[in-house]
């Protein structure tokens, strides 16, 4: 993937992966949908959840500035 495609994000946990769906520059709240699903799913602890919600607010703050070539006509 270049710097034209959006970058994607994943939890990872026991030989369990999961895959977000939405993209942080255009849908930030299906983001963290996503990520309430994923603390169930691969029933992560509380340390975990504190962990990841850090690197999804970085990952979100970085996408937040983004555009992709989405305003390219």
């Amino acid at each position: 993937m270049g710097p034209h495609f959006p970058r994607q994000i994943f939890v990872y946990k026991r030989e369990k992966i999961f895959i977000f769906n939405s993209r942080g520059d255009y849908n930030p709240e299906g983001v963290i949908m996503e990520f309430c699903s994923c603390i169930k799913k691969l029933n992560l602890t509380h340390k975990e959840i504190v962990d990841y919600l850090n690197v999804i607010c970085l990952y979100l703050q970085e996408e937040e500035v983004t555009d992709y070539g989405d305003t390219i006509k």
